[in-house]
């Protein structure tokens, strides 16, 4: 085999590697520091015919029991610079260092993802979002390595491709992102603290503390009128979610009465219903089975079929 698994950690426990805290061991675990990183595994686990995985920050994962077999790449690219009110951004840089940086700098664009886990690369792949702004409302431009043509390719914005919770990323993962180009503006520090620390404060209230893997289902999006006229809850908020163009689906778990269900090591937050945490000695299968029950049970409330937020991992 090639002298590159030699630099890689062998058996590596992924549970330890994900804020789920959840999954078996990955065959081959390597740490890509920067592009040639990357692409020498990418290009060894293709010439090899060794599956591989991208990993960034482990939020928004679900990792099998069985872990995985193949090659896990952990992204770490962690260039971060700053000028003309431009952030360059290394896909491996968490979210938290980029929100931290516009604060010192006075810069506001990046106020909605206070609070919000893992890196710059899984915001892109996932479109991560809060409070009405997504990633595409931020970046300039994209740089990513593409598998296929063996090639870095640098994308405007304008001429990406984003819709809701997703990417040309997700639905391409051949295309692995590199660094990012994030346009923010100058503005009064004090408003930018006052909007973080609320933005904050409504996390608090609302995400568990417990290990998760962050929202479970995409938001309802369509269909709202039908959904809508199932929900008992008052016409002000009905007209609000129509507004929106959405309908939480915590508001459907939980009238669907499945806050607090627990199947072996995980359950329902009675915080925010979206969310399934673990709460010791969670099973991946255990996942799986709320999921099913959670999707069931809202499929026959709502006639809705929830679509999973979350990205399985060697199953």
């Amino acid at each position: 085999m090639n002298k590159f698994f030699d630099k890689c950690q062998k058996n590596v426990k992924l549970s330890e590697h994900t804020t789920f805290k959840i999954g078996g061991f990955a065959d081959y675990f390597f740490v890509a520091k920067n592009k040639d990183d990357l692409i020498e595994a990418i290009k060894v686990a293709k010439e090899e015919d060794v599956k591989y995985y991208i990993l960034g920050g482990g939020s928004n994962v679900l990792v099998s029991d069985d872990g995985f077999r193949g090659l896990v790449i952990k992204i770490e690219i962690a260039d971060l610079n700053l000028k003309d009110n431009i952030l360059n951004v290394g896909a491996g840089v968490a979210i938290g260092k980029i929100v931290s940086l516009a604060l010192d700098n006075s810069l506001t664009g990046v106020e909605f993802w206070t609070g919000v886990p893992g890196t710059i690369g899984g915001a892109i792949f996932g479109n991560a979002g809060a409070y009405g702004k997504d990633a595409k409302d931020v970046l300039k431009s994209v740089t990513y390595y593409d598998a296929t043509e063996n090639k870095i390719i640098e994308k405007e914005n304008s001429k990406l491709s984003f819709s809701y919770r997703s990417s040309e990323f997700k639905n391409d993962k051949k295309k692995i992102v590199l660094s990012c180009e994030i346009k923010l503006k100058k503005d009064d520090k004090k408003k930018i603290i006052v909007e973080m620390s609320d933005i904050a404060k409504q996390r608090s209230s609302k995400i568990p503390m417990e290990p998760s893997a962050g929202s479970v289902f995409k938001n309802v999006n369509e269909n709202l009128d039908q959904v809508l006229g199932k929900l008992d809850i008052e016409q002000k908020e009905k007209d609000k979610f129509k507004q929106y163009g959405k309908i939480p689906v915590a508001l459907l778990i939980e009238k669907s009465g499945l806050k607090g269900k627990q199947v072996g090591g995980v359950k329902i937050s009675e915080k925010h219903a979206n969310f399934i945490v673990n709460i010791g000695g969670a099973k991946a299968k255990d996942v799986l089975r709320l999921v099913e029950i959670v999707k069931t049970s809202v499929k026959e409330k709502f006639d809705v079929e929830l679509e999973l937020e979350n990205i399985l991992v060697g199953f």
